[in-house]
């Protein structure tokens, strides 16, 4: 599949059973959970297209990442995708995030 596609990102997609046997089950797998900085290996500006790259994951579906929890703009740019896909209808976790941010400067 990889010589007849030459695709420029290559994705190795498990779950607790090990790899997937079908390129349907990949895709399964591979809408539910992604490891962001996988994408971004060597590229530049790394957290920007990580931060970029959950944005549209989460849009297409994705329900976890494996991502930085120490990148607050990535944490606010989840927070921000969240609201606008009507993930967070209320705008509950996205005004919390944000005022928990804002008390954490001023201590």
């Amino acid at each position: 599949m990889i010589r007849d596609h030459t695709p420029r990102v290559i994705v190795l997609c498990l779950d607790d059973h090990g790899p997937a046997p079908t390129p349907e089950r990949a895709l399964a797998i591979a809408q539910r959970v992604s490891g962001l900085s996988n994408v971004s290996f060597g590229l530049p500006q790394r957290r920007l297209f990580n931060r970029t790259m959950l944005a549209l994951a989460v849009e297409a579906g994705l329900q976890a990442a494996i991502c930085d929890p120490l990148d607050s703009d990535l944490r606010a740019a989840m927070a921000a995708s969240e609201a606008l896909l009507g993930l967070d209808p209320s705008l509950g976790r996205f005004l919390r995030f944000f005022r928990e941010r804002v008390r954490k400067r001023k201590d």
